[in-house]
């Protein structure tokens, strides 16, 4: 399953947002690094982007609406969040965390939490992860809790949580 992110509080200024053109499939809260803008015609407004390739600062995240579809056709609905992707080759929205944003995310990478985790960070391989310890050499956000999401499956009797945990972004 992919992440679900809630942005709790975040800048709201323009330049920390962006649109953006997917390299491959990616997943809100995905780290990504901004590229050139594209020549492409129809995408002229929107920045080419990777993935990041070892430990990064100064990434932006892919955040785009959990609308599932397929050229500009409705293809049902899903109604767990987490079942979203963003196609490769299409647009979407992206931002840039700074320090004393507030996240929520359902996942961290396929990593899993233990009890001495108190940060998430990018590893060696561009991907976000759980640490023991702060990072000053890659995005690194403070875990402030491990709370939960609300995620309706439709089903009588199910409590419909989702573990989730807050962060708090102390370096990008």
């Amino acid at each position: 399953m992919a992440n679900v992110l809630i942005q709790n509080l975040v800048s709201n200024e323009d330049t920390f947002q962006a649109s953006f053109i997917a390299p491959a499939v990616l997943h809100n809260g995905d780290p990504i690094v901004m590229g050139a803008l594209s020549t492409t015609a129809g995408q002229k407004d929107c920045h080419t982007c990777t993935k990041p390739v070892g430990k990064t600062v100064g990434v932006w995240m892919a955040y785009d609406p959990e609308v599932n579809v397929t050229d500009g056709k409705y293809k049902g609905l899903d109604p767990d969040p987490r079942n979203y992707s963003i196609a490769s080759g299409s647009v979407f929205q992206g931002f840039k965390p700074q320090v004393e944003d507030i996240l929520t995310f359902t996942q961290i990478g396929e990593d899993t939490y233990a009890s001495g985790d108190t940060h998430v960070v990018i590893d060696a391989t561009g991907k976000l992860v759980f640490a023991t310890a702060a990072a000053t050499d890659t995005f690194c956000a403070l875990i402030e809790k491990v709370t939960y999401v609300s995620i309706g499956n439709g089903s009588l009797g199910d409590t419909q949580r989702v573990t989730a945990y807050q962060l708090r972004v102390v370096n990008n």
